[in-house]
């Protein structure tokens, strides 16, 4: 008899155990919350083609642990394929996501100058440039459990970027540098299932540029010269997710 109820306990207690262990990842309706971008390594190449003809290519290989703090110019603005970014992905049929991953943040600030003179402290306060970034990269995917702890998530779509820096000049003008550019973005995801309701993901990426250009203002009168901008980036890079 007490054999029969620890059998019955241990059946009781286990159940919950294993459905939890058993959660199936990609199901109808589980949405997908996700820190993409966080850690990997990246080749990147920007070609900018000014009105005159003459190309020139930046080419940055990185190694990033949180995001990286390689620029897209003397800006201070990164590239955006190792930006990390915010993720929500719905499964809107078994296997089958649609979502997209954002960004947007803005910096400014200011730098104070004191003079001492003949006892006197002058401070004088002068604006830092300000940078924004916005980054919009809606996808669709497919993703296939293969196992109760593994899966492999490809996904497909386009991403946009967007940057803008201004200065403020002594007599008041501005001067302004505005760069976007739109590529197709393929990855693999190789998904990893640790826990129910975590995903760890790691794969390769592709950023195909299709185009994009940018603009130039030097105290607030607008440069003839458009130069095309073109942004290649391929690399490996890992996220973590939660589902549910």
């Amino acid at each position: 008899m007490n054999k029969l109820m620890v059998v019955c306990i241990l059946g009781i207690v286990g159940t919950p155990l294993r459905q939890a262990s058993a959660q199936e990842f990609a199901q109808a309706g589980q949405v997908v919350l996700g820190a993409e971008r966080i850690m990997g390594v990246y080749s990147d190449h920007l070609t900018s083609k000014p009105s005159d003809g003459n190309n020139e290519t930046m080419n940055t290989t990185s190694v990033a642990l949180i995001g990286t703090a390689v620029a897209l110019d003397d800006s201070g603005i990164a590239y955006p394929a190792s930006t990390p970014r915010f993720a929500v992905d719905v499964f809107i049929v078994p296997g089958l996501s649609l979502g997209g991953s954002i960004i947007y943040f803005n910096r400014s600030g200011s730098t104070d100058t004191t003079l001492n003179s003949l006892g006197t402290s002058t401070t004088t306060t002068h604006d830092s440039p300000t940078s924004a970034t916005f980054i919009f990269a809606p996808r669709l995917g497919y993703a296939a459990q293969l196992s109760p702890l593994f899966a492999i998530w490809p996904r497909a779509g386009i991403t946009y970027a967007h940057y803008k820096r201004t200065s403020q000049n002594t007599d008041a003008t501005e001067d302004t540098v505005s760069v976007d550019f739109t590529d197709v973005t393929a990855e693999v995801m190789a998904t990893i299932l640790p826990v129910p309701h975590v995903a760890l993901l790691i794969g390769p990426y592709l950023d195909i540029p299709l185009g994009g250009g940018s603009k130039t203002v030097t105290a607030s009168v607008e440069s003839t010269n458009h130069p095309s901008i073109k942004y290649l980036s391929v690399g490996l890079t890992t996220g973590l997710a939660a589902y549910f």
